[in-house]
């Protein structure tokens, strides 16, 4: 309820400007993520068994695991920032370059094999609303080269993954019945199954679910409930699909991804005048698209460190179908009224 809260606050007060400000920020904030991600994986000194799990960036909290799906939202976002506005001409090949190849690199040492599979999606979607260009066949060069070497560096330092990449093992890993962690866990490509088989077994549960917050934890214990001890060994609370299917059923697992399509259909019906607004829109229509990919992939559109900043791109098609904003408005009555008395 808070990011929905958070979108509509967004759509209301924030302005183009504003949209692309944040823009420059976070491309700060990636190039920071860099230098302290190199710090964390060669001189922190980590389980080397289990390091990528901790190579979070500036997300990372103290010695916990976990933070890296936030760090593959930013990797993903600017990635997609720099290709849609490179094909546009905003930005330069270096621009680019230093995007995929620093996420590339965070990427990999961050053991985040999902990365290279949203590139491949990323990239499709910025070609099919993209112009035919020259810039077009130096991108697919520099992506080849870029998605080989990160996937050949991930077999050299986690060799557990060895020939993870082919279409074989990947479904094996996602809908293995043994589990995410093994020993009968939930696991993403058969959460929905899982879920009824094991917690919403009537049918009063799998249309309404089991109410909200019934199934959240805390690190304080009066805040965890009862659900939640009784299963959390299952892993369910790392999937974010689950969680909103065992609270609320079928029908608000539903009514949340109907949000999301709605974004989609408002982006694909925006009129955009400029290339720059086109854009943003594009940008806006692939985090809608890995944002339910996400719903059963982890668990980070529900924390804090990536659900807002989803939200917030998510929600740029209403601020950009805005004509005027309030703010301009009142300056200009106050710039007609200034005129009006200097007569």
């Amino acid at each position: 309820m808070r990011f929905l809260i958070f979108a509509m606050m967004c759509a209301v007060f924030l302005k183009r400007r504003d949209i692309y400000t944040f823009l420059d920020i976070l491309f700060g904030y990636f190039i920071l993520n860099i230098f302290v991600v190199t710090y964390q994986f060669f001189f922190k000194g980590y389980n080397y068994n289990a390091i990528g799990d901790f190579i979070s960036g500036l997300y990372a909290a103290g010695e916990k695991r976990g933070g890296n799906s936030a760090l593959n939202w930013l990797l993903c976002i600017i990635c997609a920032a720099a290709i849609i506005q490179y094909f546009n001409k905003e930005k330069s090949i270096w621009y680019l370059i230093v995007a995929i190849a620093g996420s590339t690199y965070m990427a990999t040492l961050s053991e985040l094999k999902v990365f290279f599979i949203e590139i491949i999606v990323i990239s499709v979607v910025c070609i099919c609303v993209s112009k035919k260009s020259l810039r077009l066949t130096i991108f697919l060069m520099l992506s080849v080269v870029a998605l080989y070497a990160g996937i050949q560096v991930i077999y050299i330092l986690f060799p557990n993954f060895n020939r993870f990449f082919t279409l074989e093992t990947i479904l094996a890993y996602a809908t293995n019945e043994s589990g995410y962690i093994g020993d009968g866990s939930i696991n993403r490509l058969t959460a929905i199954r899982y879920v009824f088989r094991n917690f919403l077994t009537s049918i009063s549960e799998r249309l309404i679910g089991i109410g909200f917050g019934n199934s959240e934890y805390s690190s304080y214990s009066f805040f965890t409930s009862q659900f939640y001890l009784r299963n959390s060994w299952t892993a369910y609370q790392w999937f974010y699909g689950p969680i909103i299917l065992i609270e609320t059923g079928i029908l608000g697992l539903f009514s949340f991804i109907l949000i999301i399509v709605n974004y989609l259909y408002r982006n694909v019906k925006l009129k955009i005048e400029n290339i720059k607004d086109n854009s943003l829109r594009s940008i806006s229509l692939i985090v809608g698209i890995l944002s339910l990919a996400m719903l059963f992939y982890n668990q980070s559109m529900k924390l804090e460190t990536a659900g807002y900043m989803v939200q917030l791109f998510l929600c740029f098609p209403y601020i950009l179908e805005k004509k005027e904003d309030f703010c301009s408005c009142q300056k200009s009555i106050v710039k007609t009224k200034v005129r009006f008395i200097l007569k």
